[in-house]
């Protein structure tokens, strides 16, 4: 087997390409990463007496939301570009729903822009990732019906039940600032469906996984994105003891 029938090809049956699922799944695991990595040392440089909800949620840095902005629009629309030169390049290859999330996540850069120009309110931006998610939920579940595979269908489906629980757990944020976990668990489940995305590629391609082993599969990435964040946590010491925020 060739890199080129590893990333362009897939197995008999099998629908998409191991390519096709890495640029967004990329893109959906390290936007989160780099959110929980900045919180992760925002927690640890907390000023005495303040909580990390009560500093950084919603997002007050001006900057910090124009750059996540910019970099939001300039990534997708180059996704966005590659997903359209790639279908006239391969007949048949139809890449509109890749596209779709790329514009989706680009109007989420565009609303960072404007808030950072303090044209939107507060937590526009997450508001607009909601809609983003909840719209792609929609298409994720059309989508997955429409496999034939049992074990696609269920690797899609899975995805599709990921993004409708991040647009609630996200939405369950904004209603409840002070809630930390909701703010973890929103990105952290963002980062899941990056990594699912990769999984999908890598059953597209040259991975065996049966339908009765998708559901263990979800739940192993899960557990270990867990662990990770506990991990995490645990070594910077970013809790106290009574559960709160560790004061710096």
């Amino acid at each position: 087997m060739t890199l080129y029938d590893i990333f362009m090809g897939s197995l008999p049956g099998r629908t998409g390409t191991l390519l096709g699922h890495l640029i967004p799944g990329s893109f959906l695991f390290l936007f989160p990463l780099f959110i929980l990595l900045v919180s992760a040392k925002r927690a640890f440089e907390l000023p005495s007496g303040k909580s990390f909800c009560e500093v950084h949620v919603p997002e007050r840095s001006l900057s910090f939301l124009s750059g996540i902005g910019w970099s939001l629009v300039i990534a997708t629309g180059i996704g966005a570009i590659v997903e359209v030169i790639s279908m006239m390049i391969f007949p048949g290859y139809n890449s509109t729903t890749h596209i779709c999330m790329y514009l989706s996540f680009m109007a989420v850069g565009g609303a960072a822009v404007m808030e950072s120009q303090k044209k939107f309110p507060f937590d526009t931006t997450r508001r607009c990732l909601v809609v983003s998610f909840t719209v792609q939920f929609i298409m994720m579940y059309s989508h997955g019906m429409m496999k034939e595979l049992m074990t696609d269908k269920q690797l899609h489906l899975l995805l599709a039940y990921l993004y409708l629980t991040i647009a609630l757990v996200t939405a369950y944020s904004i209603h409840n600032p002070s809630s930390v976990v909701a703010f973890i668990a929103g990105w952290a489940g963002i980062l899941l469906a990056g990594a699912w995305w990769i999984t999908i590629g890598l059953y597209c391609c040259c991975m065996d996984i049966t339908s009765h082993m998708v559901g263990t599969w979800f739940s192993m990435e899960v557990v270990f994105l867990m662990l990770a964040i506990m991990g995490i946590v645990a070594v910077f010491g970013l809790y106290s003891d009574d559960g709160q925020p560790q004061q710096h």
